[in-house]
């Protein structure tokens, strides 16, 4: 049985790992027990990677014909990350179209995402994009597959949208702009 992940308890969780009120520009920002708390376990996830580095190599197996890619930035941002392509796909150096499942792992809480991620660009024409489910057809089955192996190997619970994009306006993450709008929870856990 996977966790029940609450609104509220997610935005507990991320309040302990970034300050209120406080940009990333704010002299104090770095220096703030949230930050300070947000590195050390940033830092912690990046040196134990046996488990994700087990998941990465069985999914890697698991999709045979599909180039798989590591993804995760720690210590730089606050998840385990991979790409499994859909199949069919040109060599890597060579590609004028890109079609991925993308799978976000948080070390924040014990919560995933996965998105569809598309990209185009054969000299006629140029177009890029991210989906959240419901992601097109074309994925559903690499979604389904990652989705079943992250439950099964970490029991992390997937979020929603109406949980993914829930708005944070307190917070700040220490990557992107946000003048414009509040984060949502999924830039802040992922």
């Amino acid at each position: 049985m996977l966790p029940e992940i609450s609104v509220p308890a997610l935005l507990e969780c991320v309040h302990r790992y970034y300050p209120v009120g406080l940009s990333e520009e704010d002299p104090r920002y770095e220096s703030s027990p949230e930050i300070q708390h947000l590195n050390q376990r940033l830092h912690s996830a990046a040196k134990d990677t046996r488990a994700w580095s087990d998941f990465f190599q069985r999914v890697k197996e698991s999709f045979p014909g599909c180039k798989v890619f590591e993804r995760t930035r720690l210590p730089y941002g606050p998840s385990y990350q991979c790409q499994v392509d859909l199949p069919g796909q040109e060599p890597y150096l060579d590609r004028t179209r890109e079609d991925s499942v993308i799978c976000r792992l948080s070390v924040l809480a014990p919560v995933y995402a996965l998105c569809a991620h598309h990209w185009k660009n054969d000299r006629t024409e140029r177009e890029s994009w991210t989906r959240y489910p419901p992601l097109p057809l074309e994925f559903q089955t690499h979604e389904e597959k990652l989705a079943a192996m992250v439950e099964a190997t970490f029991g992390f619970a997937r979020l929603p949208n109406e949980v993914l994009f829930t708005p944070v306006p307190d917070l700040r993450p220490p990557h992107g702009r946000f003048e414009h709008r509040a984060p949502w929870l999924v830039e802040l856990l992922f």
